[in-house]
């Protein structure tokens, strides 16, 4: 992952950004860089962010009263970066006013946890290159995802192309994912079990009233009066009940509960834990700019 430099800002209320630190290699930076810098932050609270500006990206990061910024070389992804500034410089304690020193060390730390990010290694890897390639040259624009209780989400497209079984295709992908190479749309949901996150769950129809699972069903058969202009005709219809053979209650209305068939563990619908399913959306330029810099890496 292409980090170039680090730059620090500190907000003054009277002029506005005011950078405190620069590492070397950063080339100066002017003041509509720094206030669009900024800007991507809607409120002054803290968080991570991107910003692509005077054909120069920045990952941005606020932890008051300072704002930092990593310079990417060129399309270079943002996403994979999150999570390790995040981690950085949450644990780092800043004095009042730190010294370059201590901005290059954390900027040193920034680097050794940025590497250690679960996606740097797709990102330089032979194999991510052609496997978007077959992307780019099949016409695939996204995967789909399926739910099975065998395996859980998959995506059998995926499954087909890069060889691997369904779990390890499910992390590759979420991976890039994370790189900003893919993007995931919401697509639907699968309840799963709040004790041991399974999701083999089995519905449970109980007595309403005294909660027994010693249900039968009858069918009763009614007449269903149907009115017309002229006159009233009747007819008959078979209407299902539940019998507790326990209480001997009688209704339309079971009460519906879910079982975790892994755990054992018995609960309610709205206890259950909901997983969301995303459609893996491929981003093209993201895809061809990776791919141009794996090989010209290899290439050198």
């Amino acid at each position: 992952m292409a980090v170039l430099g680090l730059a620090v800002f500190e907000f003054d209320p009277q002029v506005g950004p005011k950078e405190v630190y620069r590492t070397s290699n950063v080339e100066e930076i002017t003041v509509e860089e720094s206030v669009a810098i900024f800007a991507t932050h809607s409120v002054f609270s803290g968080g991570f962010r991107g910003v692509h500006i005077r054909k120069r990206t920045w990952a941005s990061y606020i932890k008051p009263p300072w704002v930092f910024a990593l310079l990417l070389s060129p399309d270079e992804p943002i996403g994979p970066l999150e999570n390790a500034i995040h981690t950085t410089l949450e644990e780092v304690e800043l004095k009042e006013v730190p010294t370059k020193r201590e901005w290059n060390s954390i900027y040193q730390r920034l680097l050794r946890e940025i590497k250690k990010s679960p996606a740097s290694d797709l990102l330089t890897s032979k194999y991510t290159a052609a496997f978007l390639k077959r992307l780019l040259n099949g016409g695939v624009a996204a995967f789909e995802p399926q739910f099975s209780f065998d395996v859980g989400v998959s995506y059998p497209e995926a499954d087909c192309m890069t060889g691997l079984n369904s779990y390890d295709t499910r992390l590759f992908l979420e991976k890039l994912a994370l790189a900003g190479i893919f993007v995931s749309e919401p697509v639907g949901g699968a309840l799963i079990c709040p004790g041991c996150q399974g999701f083999k769950i089995a519905v449970r129809v109980v007595c309403s009233h005294c909660k027994a699972s010693t249900l039968e069903v009858i069918h009763i058969v009614m007449p269903i009066v149907q009115k017309s202009d002229n006159s009233n005709s009747s007819s008959l219809a078979s209407i299902t009940h539940y019998s507790c053979s326990s209480c001997m209650n009688l209704t339309q209305q079971p009460f519906i509960t879910l079982e975790c068939t892994e755990c054992g563990k018995q609960f309610l619908p709205m206890e259950a834990e909901f997983r969301q399913l995303f459609r893996i959306i491929l981003e093209k330029s993201s895809a061809k700019a990776l791919i141009q810099r794996i090989e010209t890496q290899f290439q050198s």
